[in-house]
């Protein structure tokens, strides 16, 4: 297995972006399977303190947009944002 190093932060933003991109396919789909609208359902009713069923509706309009999203979409909204997630994630760790 070889020894990933990240130098500098141009370089960490970098594999950010194309980390992402390789799994944008596996992410657009797992997101709108039967099993992660079951668990989004779940999740946040419970930390609403209601029941699934009192949040279907938001869960079918939940996957009605993920089903526009596609990989390339996916692709498009992250590119760039590689200083964003680093600057966010630096700013996680100094406070």
């Amino acid at each position: 297995m070889a020894k990933v190093v990240v130098a500098t932060p141009d370089v960490a933003k970098k594999k950010w972006e194309e980390n992402l991109a390789k799994a944008a396919p596996k992410l657009v789909r797992r997101a709108t399977s039967p099993e992660a609208t079951e668990a989004y359902k779940r999740n946040l009713a419970k930390f609403l303190g209601l029941t699934p069923e009192q949040i279907s509706d938001e869960a079918e309009k939940r996957n009605a947009s993920l089903s526009r999203l596609t990989p390339e979409a996916f692709l498009e909204a992250i590119k760039g944002k590689g200083t964003k997630w680093y600057e966010e994630m630096k700013a996680a760790f100094a406070d």
